[in-house]
């Protein structure tokens, strides 16, 4: 029992933590995400062949299993890969996983990680470490402890109490008056998650009752995080999964000054012909670029910053027309949405893919005067099923991005500008916020 007992507590050390064991305790069954079993299984063998593990191909499924020779203190013991069927952390999870993970180190900076450690710690979620814990697999588990480790390292010496938006009295304060400050600013369409995208907060607990009340405009409950900030007592977290390494910027520190700089390149209308594909591009810098397409079936088109700025970053259609409106001015053309095109295309659908026609014609980049209009007709009808989807995302992506080629370079250049702030969350009106990600 002792060499079992040992044998699992080395796996809970390579990060594993779903295991199943036999009555008879000389089996430990390790759950996996199935994506990556077999490397999981090569690794831990690799890790066990000094205290003599070996590899049996022939027991134990397409994989094997991990057994050991008889000079192994583990012999007699036997381990096997199974893939773990369980759904995925979703996000209120997993952030809330990196929020115990990150309490458990400011706690104690030593920590190993443990249920123990973990269980010591309080943090406001709606889900329990145990839950977590049973829930996670190792790759969450690994992200959590890189999260918790590069958080600690940056803001050591200082005792917060961590703050997840599935139960936090502080985050529910902090965002409803952010909310009602932005429509006062005249920005009711601003989603809260691009005014900050803090997924995780660490506050010191002299703040955790703070008045936001007080605070008049946008301006000056940014001006405040700012400051709290720059004191080490409020620290808003976004969170991507991190794999090997984990890095940490700071984005909106400075309120109300953002601005990139940009520099037009170029348009397309499609990677291949016009209408092999739903999307249009807009380059610029270089290399970097905003695709523009549905990215849910039937749905309005998205912008989406693709290369070096906000690399999928994305700003809604009504955000895109906003930007549009103020940076091209009186000759802003509202996109029809969705529900709109399709009700054009129930009406009369020829008439709807004719009109498309000249329009796209019109555009000399789109390459569409190369077609005549019966084969642009029997072309989109020819997709079927996926026609009106199609045409929706076509029709809106040419109708934005011919709107930018028409329009004034320098026009451009501030919508695109603004577009990169947007979607990575750095707008004039956004609030300092920390990005930890992998490299």
């Amino acid at each position: 029992m002792a060499a079992f007992d040992e044998l699992k507590t080395r796996l809970q050390k390579f990060g594993y933590t779903k295991f199943e064991d036999n009555s008879a305790k000389t089996e430990i069954k390790v759950f996996v995400a199935k994506s990556s079993r077999s490397s999981e299984f090569a690794d831990t063998l690799e890790k066990l062949k000094p205290l003599g593990a070996t590899h049996n191909a022939d027991i134990g499924g397409f994989l094997g299993r991990i057994e050991f020779n008889d000079n192994s203190s583990f012999h007699g013991l036997r381990i096997l890969f199974k893939p773990d069927s369980s759904a995925e952390l979703k996000a209120d999870e997993h952030e809330s996983l990196s929020a115990y993970f990150t309490a458990a180190k400011f706690n104690n900076p030593k920590t190993d990680y443990s249920l123990d450690d973990l269980k010591k710690v309080s943090v406001e979620s709606s889900y329990t470490i145990d839950f977590l814990f049973n829930k996670a697999t190792k790759v969450w588990i690994k992200s959590s402890i890189l999260h918790a480790e590069k958080l600690h390292r940056h803001f050591r010496g200082n005792t917060y109490v961590m703050h997840q938006r599935s139960k936090s009295k502080f985050i529910k304060n902090l965002y409803d008056k952010a909310k009602e400050l932005l429509k006062a600013a005249g920005k009711p369409r601003m989603s809260l998650d691009k005014w900050n995208p803090g997924d995780m907060w660490m506050v010191n607990s002299s703040y955790e009752n703070h008045n936001f009340d007080q605070y008049e405009t946008i301006q000056e409950l940014n001006t405040f995080l700012a400051e709290a900030y720059k004191d080490k007592k409020i620290i808003g977290v976004s969170l991507k999964q991190a794999v090997k390494t984990a890095k940490m910027e700071v984005k909106a520190y400075k309120p109300g000054f953002f601005q990139k700089e940009v520099t037009l390149d170029g348009f397309s209308y499609g990677k291949q012909a016009f209408l092999k594909s739903k999307d249009a591009f807009i380059f610029f810098n270089g290399g970097a670029g905003v695709a523009f397409r549905a990215f849910k079936t039937g749905q309005d088109v998205n912008a989406e910053i693709t290369g070096r700025f906000a690399a999928g970053g994305k700003a809604s259609l009504n955000v895109v027309d906003d930007i549009l409106k103020e940076c091209v001015g009186r000759n802003f053309e509202v996109t029809l949405r969705s529900r709109e095109i399709k009700a054009a295309i129930s009406k009369n659908q020829t008439k709807f893919i004719k009109d498309f026609y000249k329009k796209a014609r019109a555009v000399s980049s789109t390459g569409v005067s190369r077609m005549t209009e019966d084969a642009f007709v029997k072309e989109v009808m020819s997709k079927g099923s996926s026609m009106i989807p199609f045409l929706v995302s076509k029709y809106q992506a040419f109708n934005v991005v011919s709107q930018f080629e028409k329009a004034r370079k320098d026009d451009v250049e501030c919508a695109l500008s603004k577009l990169i702030s947007y979607a990575g969350s750095e707008t004039e009106l956004s609030a300092v916020y920390v990005k930890v990600y992998t490299r």
